[in-house]
């Protein structure tokens, strides 16, 4: 017995410091420090590895990659801050399925539409954005208005319009509502 408190007390003080780097990672993103973030951001998802496993999905990993990927676009590297997504979102389909509807897989697939359509992946865009408003459908319904909804909807308006497609998305919306 004394050693499984004493195992989930030093899981407890890694979470502790976990939670530590990335809460000076944040602070550091605030004030544009972004080598710094990063490194901080580093630092907090190997220590979670290490309480996790270093292969075993957990959403504490999961959230490691979204916040350097907002530190890897912040200095340009879109390319890099596209992966952090895709590794977020491919630990939450593991961890929850690749068709179970929840609020951090949609918003992932809505950062991977915006990311892929910023990089001229308007293909990959659409999909990413039509997998966002499926999931945001499911979850909020059908018939009623929603904020998330709304914002799914939005982002595929504005890649439509880049698209030169406005017009047959306007069209295909206003039969959806009805």
């Amino acid at each position: 017995m004394d050693v499984l408190v004493h195992s989930n007390r030093r899981k407890d003080v890694r979470n502790s410091v976990a939670e530590a780097y990335n809460a000076l990672g944040v602070a550091l993103l605030s004030t544009g420090k972004l080598h710094s973030a990063a490194s901080k951001f580093e630092q907090g998802l190997q220590m979670r590895r290490v309480i996790h496993g270093h292969r075993k999905s957990h959403a504490d990993i999961a959230t490691s990659p979204n916040n350097l990927e907002t530190v890897h676009e912040g200095m340009g590297k879109m390319k890099k801050s596209l992966e952090k997504h895709e590794q977020s979102l491919e630990i939450y389909q593991t961890l929850h399925g690749h068709n179970t509807p929840l609020p951090h897989i949609a918003m992932s697939h809505n950062n991977l539409g915006l990311m892929d359509e910023e990089m001229g992946k308007l293909d990959k865009a659409l999909d990413n954005h039509e997998q966002n408003l499926e999931i945001y459908r499911k979850i909020d319904g059908h018939s009623k208005p929603h904020p998330d909804i709304a914002m799914s909807l939005n982002n595929l308006r504005t890649l439509f319009e880049g698209m030169g497609k406005l017009e047959k998305h306007l069209r295909s919306t206003s039969r959806a509502w009805k």
